[in-house]
């Protein structure tokens, strides 16, 4: 793996692993914002999202904001997000977890705190957004061999996931891609800044983590087809299983994963009906 190097812009600190692009997409967020193209802004999370184009070569840049409080909280006590998620994205690689590929940390005026900080990832190619998947009603149209693959790879990710205690507090469809749908489909992490590296997950928060999954990301992919709704997940249970490093009865946790799931699947048709 190529060695990391800090330089410094103006006062500004990077990490960077692509010298010929990565100062000019930097250049463009300090001075030219209007070069790069402004995918989403969610005020609420003081975040905001960039596309840029290179010779061909496409880049995707997130700009954390340090007046979200919870931002800032976690910048006091830890490093800004922008560089976690750099360091993040490297150790799931490491751990074999599919993410798109880190390239660089910024963090502004050079400190390791209380500042705006940026992540640089690259675009993955031939590359589809599931939730464009379910929105446009297309799961249907995912072959059968090529749906049944991405269920066990799915599988593979959150059992690797959690037994290198990776806890993801938001997996909705908007934080996955699928490359080469219609030929060899391989599934991807794209956004990891709601994933959680921790020294040591305990089982209760493996458990919520599985139903949030279940909840969040399974349900509204896999019953996009109902027909294979309940075949998909037996898929999904049996090579899960597999891979997950169950320190008790496999059964339970299973049990206690499909039940913290029914309750938060009930909780949100409640919460919508209100």
């Amino acid at each position: 793996m190529e060695t990391n190097k800090k330089i410094i812009y103006n006062h500004k600190a990077i990490i960077e692993k692509d010298r010929e692009v990565i100062p000019e997409i930097f250049d463009y967020l300090l001075n030219d914002p209007a070069k790069l193209e402004l995918i989403k802004r969610k005020g609420s999370k003081n975040t905001a999202v960039y596309y840029y184009n290179h010779e061909g070569r496409g880049y995707f840049i997130k700009h954390f904001y340090f007046r979200k409080w919870t931002y800032a909280l976690k910048e006091i006590i830890g490093s800004p997000i922008g560089l976690t998620s750099y360091r993040k994205s490297i150790k799931m690689l490491v751990n074999h977890i599919p993410v798109a590929t880190p390239l660089a940390a910024i963090i502004y005026d050079g400190t390791r705190s209380k500042k705006d900080s940026v992540y640089i990832s690259q675009e993955l190619e031939n590359s589809v957004l599931v939730n464009d998947l379910i929105k446009e009603n297309k799961v249907r149209d995912i072959p059968k061999e090529n749906m049944e693959s991405l269920t066990l790879q799915m599988a593979d990710i959150w059992a690797k996931m959690l037994n290198n205690n990776f806890i993801h507090k938001d997996p909705n469809s908007k934080n996955f891609m699928i490359t080469d749908l219609n030929g060899e489909p391989e599934i991807y992490l794209i956004d990891i800044a709601d994933i959680f590296a921790l020294p040591y997950a305990p089982e209760f928060l493996k458990i919520h983590s599985m139903a949030r999954f279940f909840g969040k990301f399974a349900k509204s992919f896999i019953q996009s087809e109902a027909e294979f709704d309940k075949k998909y997940f037996d898929i999904f249970e049996e090579e899960f299983s597999r891979n997950y490093n169950f320190k008790g009865s496999n059964e339970k946790f299973i049990a206690k994963v499909k039940k913290l799931t029914r309750k938060k699947y009930q909780w949100r048709l409640d919460r919508d009906r209100s």
